[in-house]
């Protein structure tokens, strides 16, 4: 099995929308590996409903596979070879047609199409993120085309991912889904060894520290500053190798090996959280959110975890928090300020969304207490802390 989905484009496409009110509600069906699925719209002449097409603020593009739309390929699309994540090349087609929700429909909508049943074990990837990854030629993606044929403000977008109630709104806020005034952290760029890049890609935000917190102890396994995305199409933590063996040293629940993966006891998994710090605002994450295969070891439950290793200036500039992260925290992407806004969650409540505007934000915010404090510098793998492995931890290997 795959360790984490992490879904990156390399040449693949589409666009969005239509509506009223000023804002687009868009229902999420969110798996047991937290995975958020958009299945409730339908496409084309003869209206085809997606499904298992999940949902993506790493992409910029919708790309639908033949196992949820079935289309007649034509010598007058445009094709491009596209890949995702672990999923081999692939030809693509370029469409345009339209698609539609309860109460809203919208024309000229581009995406691209393939004949292969799955992508990643999915049926296709709704992208949202930055344009400037689209892997078709320049056009508006699905924030942009809202914006652009008035069916919304305001190119923005908010996430609830909490269980029961897990839904997307573009271009509006739902103001009865969280508590206290939405927090404002900066979308952060990538950094190299000799420059900035001058242009956003993904979204990602500073993270300043993680911690794991276990037994009335809290361990610091990263003190250094890095990117972070923040993606609804990645159900695991990507970091950082000196991060990672922090980690596997500070985890208290016994562990056992099968090849190079390790496995911990599941049962003391329960106990162990992980803390983000993002400029100053805290998220705290339950380890078994990341629990991936199960197997019975001398005579308990053993899990590995969705967890990976980036190398930072090698395979990538950012690393990426698990999107089990949209359990605990509404978030808000305003793709055009370049700003995140979060909030825990309040009590379930009915729906309050209020549109934003270009002129108009509706609702109550506040800046991170390290808002300025952002990533600046290339990580660097020596200038991270390391942690010793205490005298109560065991390490069996098998």
């Amino acid at each position: 099995m795959q360790l984490v989905y992490l879904l990156v484009a390399i040449g693949i496409y589409g666009q969005v929308f239509a509506a009223s009110r000023g804002y687009i509600a868009v229902p999420l069906e969110r798996s047991s590996d937290s995975m958020y699925y958009i299945e409730s719209l339908m496409i084309g002449k003869s209206k085809q409903q997606l499904k298992k097409v999940i949902l993506d603020t790493g992409s910029a593009d919708v790309v639908l596979t033949g196992s949820t739309y079935k289309y007649e390929k034509s010598l007058f699309y445009p094709e491009y070879v596209a890949q995702y994540g672990s999923s081999d090349p692939f030809h693509m087609f370029q469409q345009n047609g339209t698609i539609s929700g309860n109460d809203w429909i919208l024309q000229g909508f581009t995406f691209g199409v393939t004949n292969v049943t799955n992508i990643d074990s999915f049926y296709g990837v709704f992208g949202v993120g930055y344009p400037s990854i689209e892997a078709m030629d320049p056009y508006e993606n699905f924030p942009m085309k809202l914006e652009s044929q008035g069916l919304i403000d305001y190119q923005i977008y908010s996430v609830s991912g909490r269980s029961g109630d897990s839904n997307i709104v573009f271009g509006g806020i739902d103001t009865g889904a969280y508590k206290g005034p939405l927090v404002k952290t900066q979308i952060g760029f990538e950094v190299g060894p000799l420059s900035t890049r001058q242009y956003h890609t993904v979204t990602a935000v500073t993270v300043s520290a993680i911690k794991i917190a276990t037994h009335n102890t809290r361990t610091s396994i990263s003190t250094q500053k890095l990117i972070y995305t923040l993606d609804t199409g990645s159900n695991g933590l990507m970091i950082p190798e000196p991060v990672y063996t922090n980690l596997l040293t500070a985890i208290h629940a016994k562990k056992q090996w099968q090849d190079d993966t390790p496995f911990f006891q599941k049962d003391a998994l329960a106990a162990e959280f992980l803390t983000f710090d993002i400029t100053g605002f805290l998220v705290s994450i339950p380890l078994t959110d990341l629990i991936d295969e199960c197997t019975a070891m001398r005579g308990s439950q053993y899990c590995s975890l969705r967890i990976g290793i980036i190398n930072i200036g090698t395979d990538s500039y950012v690393a990426t928090l698990p999107n089990s992260i949209f359990k605990y925290i509404y978030t808000v992407f305003d793709l055009q300020a370049n700003q995140v806004f979060m909030a825990p969650y309040g009590p379930a409540a009915s729906k309050s969304i209020k549109q934003v505007s270009n002129t108009h934000f509706p609702v109550e915010t506040t800046t991170a207490p390290n808002y300025d404090d952002i990533y600046r510098t290339m990580y660097q793998t020596s200038d991270e802390t390391t942690i010793q492995r205490s005298s109560s931890t065991k390490i069996c290997r098998r």
